[in-house]
């Protein structure tokens, strides 16, 4: 998914807040679904954290958001 970061701290916990740039809010949600299971079945995947009403994906004034728990580490570009 292509999106703009930014490092949140809060509550003493560090956040990815992402807002999807090229990524419709539905493909979104179906990647982040994905994802969900595939951390539940043992896959070490970032966890999503949900908005107030269980949803993955939020829209604040027309643009879509996600929130993940931050992991530390470089992001791998290209293919491998």
């Amino acid at each position: 998914m292509l999106n703009r970061n930014w490092r949140v701290e809060a509550g003493g916990e560090v956040f990815a807040l992402k807002e999807l740039v090229e990524t419709g809010a539905e493909a979104a949600r179906r990647s982040l679904a994905v994802m969900a299971a595939a951390g539940e079945a043992g896959v070490p995947v970032v966890s999503v954290v949900p908005g107030v009403g269980g949803e993955s994906v939020t829209e604040v004034g027309g643009h879509f958001y996600y929130l993940a728990r931050w992991v530390e580490g470089d992001h791998r570009r290209g293919p491998r």
